[in-house]
């Protein structure tokens, strides 16, 4: 496309809960090439144009904690236990990976999220496996953080081949535009001291190091966090996935986290804890998880209106917007770009939503939101959605494909 690409009379709905009325928006090689209002924006020859009609355009989401395919995985067969879902998933061929991977990257895209941070766990040919996902994010045209994490049950070898294989991807794909990879950790550290040793030095190189806190619960997550931060596991540009609610030590925990500089992704209800114990240092590291943000983002919002507009020393749209631009700092740093700002400079990840707001009445606009119908999504300036459809992909032929990886998961579990 030689000219740029024009999104007119639009409704701006930023990050912190402004919304703007009567914009436009110009898109080149991108990037946010100019925001203005209307009138200060006419359309050029060679202009793309999309008349938005006062819809409400705004950066992609982020799911900052995915484990993509275990989602797809509940989701095509409900009703199984999640311990064996996980190690059916495990298991899975490259094949039915990418395909599960693509149904969900693109179901995400449908929703508004265009960027995820996955974590990944491939015991068996973690660089097939890798690639696979990779392509799978590619296919759709989603933004894409692949995080592998091993646990200590894999054992020194299939631990050790997953890390390697996600280093020599990252720099593999240290220049593409949509995608970056990284190592990450499930559980305690390995009481071996070599192979603790081994961690480390990869540990030390990869570019998006997560750490998950899932064994140590309770009292046992405080010490679990020293001994990372002592080993040089838990620093600036790690996301620390706290899986469960804060413990009784919260306020050390959360001390420990915030001098870190890691990203913590919690699930609704810690978020909301950690607002409610007036930790502003905290808020602003935190990133929704778990359900993805659909969900969890929506019980957030309504948990801190029910804290009122003074919660953590912050206002209402302060704590909205450090809750939704935690994760897009972090990427912004990972991928060198501005992330989810529409500000001229930054890059053109938006979503154009279905829904005309009252600029007179913005209060709840942010969460108002996540329930509106997507109709355009833009990532990096390339139209993935347009009017609700996937574009270059059925949506149904996907989620076919990713049918028959369950059914065949299914089989096997049978067997």
């Amino acid at each position: 496309m030689d000219g740029r690409l024009l999104i007119r009379d639009c409704t701006l709905l930023h990050a912190d809960g402004r919304l703007q009325g009567g914009m436009s928006l110009a898109v080149r090689g991108g990037r946010i090439e100019e925001v203005a209002p209307e009138a200060h924006l006419p359309v050029l020859p060679g202009d793309w144009v999309i008349e938005a009609g006062g819809r409400t355009l705004a950066p992609g989401l982020m799911d900052a904690y995915a484990p993509l395919v275990e989602r797809s995985l509940i989701a095509g067969l409900g009703g199984m236990a999640p311990e064996r879902l996980t190690r059916l998933a495990s298991r899975l061929s490259a094949d039915e990976r990418e395909a599960l991977a693509a149904h969900g990257f693109s179901e995400g895209l449908l929703r508004g999220i265009t960027a995820r941070i996955c974590r990944l766990h491939v015991p068996e040919s973690p660089a097939t496996h890798l690639q696979a996902v990779a392509r799978a994010a590619a296919r759709v045209g989603a933004r894409a953080a692949l995080c592998v994490a091993p646990t200590p049950d894999d054992g020194a070898g299939p631990l050790l081949e997953q890390l390697l294989a996600a280093v020599e991807l990252a720099q593999a794909q240290r220049e593409h535009r949509h995608l970056r990879v990284g190592l990450g950790w499930r559980g305690a550290l390995p009481a071996d001291e070599g192979l603790r040793a081994g961690l480390l030095s990869l540990l030390q190189g990869a570019s998006v190091p997560v750490l998950i806190a899932e064994a140590p619960g309770g009292a046992a997550l405080l010490p679990h966090l020293q001994a990372l931060a002592e080993h040089g596991w838990l620093a600036e540009g790690t996301v620390f996935a706290l899986e469960s609610a804060l413990p009784a030590d919260a306020d050390a925990v959360l001390e420990a986290l915030v001098q870190s500089g890691a990203l913590i992704a919690v699930n609704a209800e810690a978020a909301v804890d950690v607002v409610r114990r007036g930790q502003p240092q905290a808020v602003e590291r935190l990133s929704g998880m778990g359900e993805g943000p659909m969900g969890t983002l929506a019980r957030v919002g309504r948990a801190l209106e029910g804290l009122g507009h003074t919660g953590a020393g912050l206002d209402a749209s302060a704590q909205r917007r450090v809750l939704l631009q935690a994760g897009q700092v972090w990427l912004s740093a990972r991928f060198g770009a501005r992330i989810g700002l529409l500000e001229s400079g930054a890059v053109a990840d938006l979503v154009l939503y279905d829904w005309v707001p009252s600029t007179r009445n913005p209060e709840g606009s942010l969460w108002d939101r996540l329930h509106q119908r997507v109709s355009w999504v833009l990532v990096e300036g390339r139209v993935v959605v347009r009017e609700g459809a996937l574009l270059g992909h059925e949506s149904v032929g996907l989620a076919q494909a990713a049918a028959r990886a369950c059914e065949a998961v299914a089989d096997r579990a049978a067997a």
